[in-house]
């Protein structure tokens, strides 16, 4: 397993993290909380 194996996964996900944070810094608080309950309840398993 080479070392770029490993940090390739890394970077992207930093990449992601950074291009979420980019995007969010330009949308108002309130949408951003709403977008990110939302993205919760429906990666989390509904308790019925």
């Amino acid at each position: 397993m080479g070392y770029t194996e490993v940090a390739m996964p890394i970077l992207d996900m930093l990449k992601f993290r950074a291009r979420i944070l980019k995007f969010s810094s330009s949308i108002p608080n309130p949408f951003l909380l709403v977008l990110s309950s939302v993205i919760w309840t429906s990666s989390t398993p509904s308790h019925r």
